[in-house]
């Protein structure tokens, strides 16, 4: 009679007991020849925590413009990196080229685990993934480098260079309203009419014809209006934007004022709204220039979870 068989114990690999294993041989009597060399190079650090199909919840991803490539910005961006370790905020750090679609990119990124999305580059770099993937199910943050076109910086109390790493380790985390812009893009800032001839349908509730006159025409969230823009104060968590209108001359209701000092700003607050052109218009909408007869934008329930610091505008 044949014994019985014993059932196979399973050995699970424990990713730690092998790493102290290889480091140890590696400490031993390995060193003499090209071995150590070679599994030296594929140890990971050990202050890191490796787990077998492990996804963190708080798993950084850092997304390097073109320009910060350059070698002028060599020594930030060796600043910057330093003081990410130092705060031990580690994460994959990927740079984009002209042909990165920046939302495919996050959404693969999401797919192994990655929560938060650190942007490192100027106000172009903010608006270029944030136009795209504004929607998608993370946190986004900021690290603005260099002293060029960093405007957003400031509204979000984002220091320049390395400073700003700080305050991506401290994670206060703000909600702040975007909107959809012809159904294409996501608007994030502003928004602004030089001059115009347009009709106006807001919420679906009223509408107004200003093709008497022409206007200069601004949407505000996180930047106010060009045109005397200290009056104004930021409001983008309302769940509303603002829309101001201002008469830019020329026309009658511009020869009645024309013994003011400043033109009349309108104002009043949307949800949803549609311009209509009566001739194709330019329009400046978080940078991006074009020429359009029409325009529908709409507030998006979902919020943008984005990193702000304690000097924020808003």
């Amino acid at each position: 009679m044949k014994p019985a068989l014993k059932p196979l114990k399973k050995n699970f690999l424990n990713p730690e007991k092998a790493r102290k294993e290889l480091q140890s041989l590696v400490n031993g009597g390995m060193q003499r020849n090209g071995v150590a060399r070679r599994i030296k190079s594929v140890l990971p650090p050990a202050n890191l925590n490796y787990g077998l199909d492990k996804k963190s919840s708080n798993s950084y991803i850092y997304l390097y413009d073109t320009y910060v490539q350059d070698p002028e910005y060599k020594n930030i961006i060796a600043n910057i990196e330093k003081r990410l370790r130092d705060f031990e905020i580690f994460g994959k750090t990927i740079k984009l080229s002209s042909f990165t679609n920046p939302k495919v990119l996050i959404e693969d990124e999401m797919r192994h685990g990655s929560s938060t999305v650190v942007m490192v580059g100027n106000d172009d770099t903010f608006i270029r993934i944030l136009s795209r993937a504004a929607d998608l199910n993370v946190t986004f943050g900021f690290i603005p480098v260099g002293q060029k076109r960093n405007h957003f910086a400031e509204v979000l109390g984002m220091p320049l260079n390395e400073k700003a790493c700080e305050v991506i380790s401290a994670r206060k985390i703000e909600k702040l309203d975007y909107a959809t812009i012809n159904e294409k893009f996501f608007f994030i800032c502003y928004l602004f009419i030089p001059s115009a001839k347009l009709r106006v349908q807001c919420d679906e509730n009223f509408t107004a014809d200003l093709r008497q006159e022409k206007f200069e025409v601004a949407i505000a969230n996180l930047l106010p209006p060009p045109f005397e823009s200290q009056r104004f104060h930021l409001h983008p968590q309302d769940g509303q934007m603002e829309i101001y209108f201002r008469p830019t001359g020329g026309g009658l209701l511009s020869s009645l004022m024309a013994s003011k000092k400043k033109k009349k700003i309108s104002t009043f607050f949307f949800k949803k709204i549609l311009l209509k052109m009566e001739k194709p218009a330019l329009v400046v909408a978080d940078g991006r220039e074009s020429k359009e007869a029409m325009i529908s934008i709409e507030i998006n329930k979902k919020k943008l979870a984005m990193i702000v610091g304690k000097n924020r505008q808003f």
